[in-house]
């Protein structure tokens, strides 16, 4: 019970909000999405499992909820903070075929570091953030930063995961993990 309502406190944090409205309101403008977006019609069928890895703010959750409308979206995203605005987004468009996971998958189920840069101008770099087994320091020398969150996470294979849950097939997966791809892929 008391985790629920941590959960819920978090999510309703000021900062939090501020940042789930801004995308709510893209979203329901239907601007600024990625540019592979038109195309997910194609490919996405009504009953399709689909995978979202590396959900972030959950835009790309959106569309595959959409269409996938009688399928089931599975939406993963390890960074603590951003799960929060991604749970905001599933509550605030209804998206009831989606189920959100705060972990990563990776190559092998363990604990992961994710280290996300604060950079120059005091703003979390959530899109330069990346993954650590061990002590390693942040390296990315394309971002201008001052500081780095570390934030311990726990991480399975996408076989673990299907397997702990009964899932048979995956029709579609979206995977965008700043580098990891591979990775993820990869077990």
């Amino acid at each position: 019970m008391f985790q629920v309502f941590k959960g819920v406190k978090n999510r309703l944090k000021l900062d939090v909000m501020h940042k789930s409205l801004k995308v709510y309101l893209l979203n329901l403008r239907g601007i600024n999405f990625e540019p592979e977006v038109p195309f997910l019609k194609y490919i996405i069928r009504k009953k399709d499992v689909c995978f979202h890895i590396g959900a972030s703010d959950g835009r790309h959750t959106l569309i595959m909820s959409r269409l996938a409308s009688e399928g089931t979206i599975y939406a993963f995203e390890p960074s603590q903070g951003t799960f929060y605005l991604l749970e905001n987004m599933i509550f605030l468009h209804g998206m009831k075929n989606v189920k959100a996971y705060n972990i990563a998958l990776s190559d092998q189920k363990e604990e992961l570091k994710l280290l996300t840069p604060i950079k120059i101008n005091k703003r979390v770099g959530r899109s330069f953030a990346c993954i650590s087994s061990n002590q390693g320091q942040y390296t990315r020398e394309d971002v201008k930063f001052i500081d780095v969150n570390e934030q311990v996470t726990q991480a399975n294979t996408i076989d673990g995961f299907c397997a702990e849950r009964g899932i048979e097939s995956i029709d579609f997966i979206r995977c965008d993990v700043e580098g990891a791809e591979e990775k993820v892929l990869r077990a």
